[in-house]
């Protein structure tokens, strides 16, 4: 029996909602733009925090005019799968 490839990250439905939203200013690698101001969302330098809850809220909320607000442009569920795919690209050790 055959061993799945892991060598390609999958797709996923949150995934897929970071690539329709989150890619223009944090860059498909998750790595962000500074011609933008979109910080790397893959390392632990997380000013306002890297843990799950303080991604939502970022998400949710926007910060300080820089990062949009999301909560009326995204369900709850997407805001929520979202914030645990961002987690899972740096942030707080899970």
């Amino acid at each position: 029996m055959s061993t799945p490839c892991r060598c390609r990250k999958a797709v996923t439905p949150a995934a897929e909602v970071f690539a329709a939203n989150c890619v223009a200013c944090h860059g498909e690698d998750g790595k962000g733009k500074k011609d933008v101001g979109a910080p790397d969302l893959t390392d632990n330098h997380w000013i306002h925090g890297g843990d799950r809850q303080s991604i939502y809220t970022t998400v949710y909320a926007g910060r300080q005019g820089h990062m949009p607000h999301w909560g009326t442009r995204l369900s709850p569920l997407d805001i929520k799968m979202l914030a645990v795919y961002v987690h899972t690209l740096g942030g707080e050790a899970p």
